[in-house]
């Protein structure tokens, strides 16, 4: 029987129990065996989506997040999500010092997902306002057909510019 670490040593153990089999030989040919389970230091990992509200500091977000559960003797992993835009500006010093009852703060870690930018296409003063427009329309994903209706609109608001 294979009980596996008594300590946890990677946050993807965090949730599982440690111990150990005790195994007792009933007769030759039959065991039977119990998992022991011991205490383990415990590993917190702190999921926090920071507001995007410009007003509310980053830093006291975390920290209250922090002060709200107990982290004594612990090993503690903050990870912090930020909103689309908007940079991190913790001060890591103060979050450290209100992590001083864990046994070992492993990181204080920013999540941020990317804004894709629209990809820009190949246009030269060589094109007609029919290219540039289709050109513009096929990165926004215009279907062609809605397309071709903007470009014969706007070709007829030109014409009427030029003819007024």
């Amino acid at each position: 029987v294979y009980a596996g670490s008594i300590e946890r040593v990677d946050f993807g153990e965090r949730k599982e129990a440690k111990g150990f089999c005790e195994v007792n030989l009933v007769s030759k040919s039959k065991t039977d065996h119990k998992f022991i389970e011991t205490p383990a230091r415990p590993m917190i990992q702190l999921d926090i989506k920071l507001s995007d509200d410009p007003d509310l500091d980053q830093t006291k977000q975390i920290i209250d997040k922090v002060k709200s559960i107990n982290i004594k003797n612990s090993i503690l992993k903050i990870k912090y999500y930020l909103p689309e835009n908007i940079k991190s500006n913790i001060n890591l010093r103060s979050i450290t010092r209100a992590c001083e009852d864990a046994i070992y703060l492993v990181a204080v870690m920013p999540i941020q997902n990317i804004t894709n930018r629209a990809t820009r296409t190949n246009m030269n003063s060589d094109m007609n306002i029919s290219q540039l427009l289709k050109n513009y329309f096929n990165t926004k994903k215009i279907s062609p057909k809605k397309q071709l209706e903007l470009i014969n609109k706007t070709l007829e608001l030109q014409d009427n510019l030029e003819n007024s």
